[in-house]
């Protein structure tokens, strides 16, 4: 396939965002599957390099970024959300979840999108952390802060009270 600058303009309507969404939706409804979340995994990555995997789906939740950390991500809530949503199922994987605690960056994280104004990134970050609390060793435990969050819509409040397993 030739991709010169002669047949540029056939990609000038392809929308990146809107396919890394797409792509990241449809590895999230894969990997609901156990078998094709093992076989996902194995072939992934090793053992002794669950870190790359769960890097890699960190950057989709990532605060950090140029400068001071920003109150949410820089990526959409969908992506967000999705990426959220594969980490909960990775989890299930205890090597995956050692790796996960251990993250103290996406921790930080999760316990900021917990108040997210997007109610399924607010529902997998929650659901992320009760994880990682619930199968933690006593001095593992994860707090999750009571934060004041003044920019929400009161309609939304009681969905968020409720942890919503997905």
């Amino acid at each position: 396939m030739n991709l010169s600058a002669e047949y540029a303009p056939i990609y000038a309507h392809l929308d990146l965002h809107t396919l890394k969404k797409r792509a990241l939706a449809c590895l999230h409804t894969f990997v609901k599957d156990e078998n094709i979340r093992e076989q996902l995994v194995a072939a992934y990555t090793s053992p002794d390099r669950f870190d790359d995997l769960v890097q890699d789906l960190q950057e989709f939740v990532s605060l950090s970024g140029e400068g001071e950390r920003r109150r949410f991500p820089k990526d959409s809530p969908m992506c967000q959300r999705e990426a959220l949503g594969i980490i909960a199922e990775f989890i299930k994987i205890p090597d995956v979840l050692s790796v996960v605690r251990s993250k103290e960056e996406l921790q930080s994280d999760l316990k900021r999108l917990v108040h997210s104004p997007s109610e399924g990134v607010a529902t997998y970050s929650a659901y992320i952390l009760y994880q990682l609390n619930e199968n933690a060793n006593d001095n593992s435990f994860v707090p999750i802060p009571n934060q004041d969050v003044t920019d929400w819509d009161d309609s939304s409040i009681n969905s968020r009270i409720e942890l919503k397993l997905i």
